[in-house]
């Protein structure tokens, strides 16, 4: 079921990721899609706030494995594991993110996967940016979301 008007799309991406912006414009920046039908205020979509998602995902993994003294390799390897865009867009399509996706509005079919794992690190960078820079705020919405299977402490098996 796809979302289409502003006011639902962000009630439904607080709902999803369970935090609740001050700043919602900030959460509908996250959910553009190149092209989509507010091009003139983010032309670039949510491209630029998946680079600091991308980097806020790396950073609030590592912050939080950092108390367990597990070798520097071993860190990497969870790291890879869940930030890979094939890892990000097969949590982002179980928890449905593409139908919250304000895409272009000539773009047929299913949202592309890049555009799927980019929305999703988009989301997690406006978690960042909007609770200044609060790891804890990214880590709980990456628990919300199925990218860090409890919270407070990060299971080996990740």
């Amino acid at each position: 079921m796809a979302f289409n008007n502003r006011t639902t799309l962000i009630t439904s991406g607080e709902l999803l990721t369970g935090y609740m912006f001050l700043d919602s414009e900030i959460l509908w920046e996250a959910l553009q899609a190149s092209g989509s039908n507010t091009a003139h205020m983010y032309p670039e979509g949510n491209k630029r706030l998946a680079m600091i998602g991308d980097a806020a995902l790396k950073l609030a993994i590592l912050d939080g494995l950092r108390s367990r003294n597990l070798p520097r390799g071993s860190m990497d390897s969870i790291v890879q594991r869940i930030v890979n865009n094939i890892n990000l867009e097969r949590v982002g399509r179980r928890i449905h993110l593409e139908d919250l996706v304000n895409r272009n509005p000539s773009q047929q079919g299913d949202v592309p996967p890049r555009t799927v794992s980019d929305t999703l690190e988009a989301i997690l960078g406006a978690v960042h940016l909007d609770s200044g820079s609060d790891l804890g705020a990214v880590r709980l919405v990456m628990a919300n979301l199925g990218l860090w299977p409890e919270e407070s402490q990060p299971s080996a098996s990740l």
